[in-house]
């Protein structure tokens, strides 16, 4: 095979393999994306849960001060029952602490009725609690072993680009930016294998006299269609 040729293929195999590389440390960067926002959502769920339960005891507290508000103006009431003089007053003495007292009934209610909500939502918030400590831990696991999968492409990819290195630098000038054209321009591939007259980069037939030169591999030739540079695996 033609030198200049077999370099080409060989640096097209190099890049093709950091290209590869690169595109699963991409789609490692998004699976960390992925956990991360599984991890967000766990945490709006027990914020969510978190808030409700804020909530409740802020209306019990509420509810609870209204009570005792209640019970200290009946208790004022009663005291001043001993100044009454007239049973009409007294009547509306009575009609008056019976008012706070059904007041206080409504009251106790929906205190208790609040009371009911809260256990429910404390249940729920302990199982968001649980739900967001597992997510962390399976985030920071998940990272972890992401991470080192990472370190270890990234150390496969240095050593492809030291190949890259070495072939690049004896490749003709000429025929590298050719080459780097090509590979920015057509995805990532410039040398594309030929198979029974077609050029497997573009699927394009190869007339038969030049698929015969291309067969030789004497030659650097180019697909007259896509361009890339062609080579023949002789078997």
């Amino acid at each position: 095979m033609n030198e200049q040729l077999e370099l080409l293929k060989k640096l097209q195999d190099v890049d093709s393999a950091i290209i590869s590389l690169a595109d699963e440390i991409d789609q490692l960067s998004k699976k960390i994306g992925n956990d991360s926002l599984l991890l967000k959502q766990a945490q709006a769920s027990y914020n969510v849960s978190k808030a409700k339960c804020d909530e409740t005891v802020k209306k019990r507290k509420d509810k609870e001060r209204e009570l005792q508000e209640i019970h200290d103006t009946i208790n004022k009431s009663k005291a001043k029952s001993g100044a009454l003089k007239t049973n009409k007053e007294y009547e509306a003495h009575l009609k008056e602490i019976e008012s706070f007292q059904k007041k206080t009934e409504r009251i106790e209610e929906e205190i208790l009725t609040i009371m009911v909500s809260a256990d429910a939502l404390t249940k729920e918030l302990k199982e968001e609690e649980s739900k967001l400590a597992k997510a962390k831990e399976e985030c920071k696991k998940d990272e972890q072993l992401i991470e080192n999968e990472k370190k270890k492409l990234l150390s496969d990819m240095e050593e492809y680009k030291s190949k890259r290195t070495e072939f690049t630098s004896k490749i003709d000038p000429d025929n590298y930016e050719i080459y780097m054209n090509l590979l920015k321009k057509l995805g990532g591939t410039a040398v594309a294998e030929t198979e029974n007259e077609i050029c497997l980069g573009c699927n394009t037939n190869i007339p038969p006299q030049l698929f015969n030169e291309v067969k030789a591999n004497h030659k650097i030739i180019n697909c007259y269609y896509c361009h890339r540079f062609l080579y023949h695996k002789n078997k």
